[in-house]
């Protein structure tokens, strides 16, 4: 774990946080930030327990451990997703074109799964979460497009569909309207004043007589 080698930890955290960076500026910023604070924190917590406190190398573990933890993860998870972009791309232009042609024709579970692929293998491609968040919003899944247009939003850094996102968010927000309204249409309200009271009285009346047999 290299307790004894400041310089060699001091590096770790310097990697882990320029792939942390990374995920900042390719705009997933909460990975990113998670990231940045879990290294800060660990390694403010190493540096405090082993210079301040001057605790013993047993007791600097639980920091230091956790610290390279977070740089290793932080920087695989950023090398993979990378690697997954760089291994479909080849593929991608055909599994779009066949999830559009699934979205188009009403097939909409089959064209979520393929957008939801789409934007597994690539994290950072706005056109596969708007399209996965049309394929929502058209099953009335509001809550899960809202999402997806919103991790749009996030890693369209160079702002190419923001007037795109902004139509999808009115559509969405323009059909929640009309389910609430043909909700509303459809339920039955309860009856209520004079009428409502004649009828529970008359309803009493009966069970009494049908109680007394007469």
């Amino acid at each position: 774990m290299f307790v004894d080698s400041v310089m060699a930890n001091v590096l770790v955290f310097v990697v882990g946080q320029a792939f942390a960076w990374l995920f900042l500026r390719s705009g997933r910023f909460w990975l990113g930030a998670g990231a940045t604070v879990a290294l800060w924190t660990f390694i403010d917590w190493w540096l405090v327990s082993r210079f301040v406190l001057e605790t013993p190398v047993e007791g600097q573990q639980v920091p230091l451990l956790s610290l390279q933890v977070t740089a290793l993860l932080t920087t695989a998870a950023y090398l993979c997703a990378r690697l997954r972009k760089r291994l479909a791309a080849p593929k991608r232009a055909d599994r779009f074109r066949e999830g559009l042609q699934q979205l188009l024709s009403g097939k909409l579970a089959a064209a979520d799964i393929t957008f939801r692929q789409l934007a597994w293998v690539d994290p950072w491609d706005p056109s596969a979460w708007i399209a996965r968040g049309d394929a929502c919003r058209r099953q009335g899944a509001a809550g899960r497009a809202r999402r997806c247009y919103r991790r749009a939003g996030g890693v369209d850094v160079k702002k190419q569909f923001t007037d795109l996102l902004s139509h999808r968010l009115k559509l969405l927000h323009n059909s929640a309207s009309a389910a609430k309204m043909a909700r509303a249409k459809a339920g039955i309200a309860p009856a209520s004043g004079p009428i409502a009271i004649k009828v529970d009285r008359s309803s009493r009346s009966g069970v009494r007589k049908a109680a007394s047999g007469s």
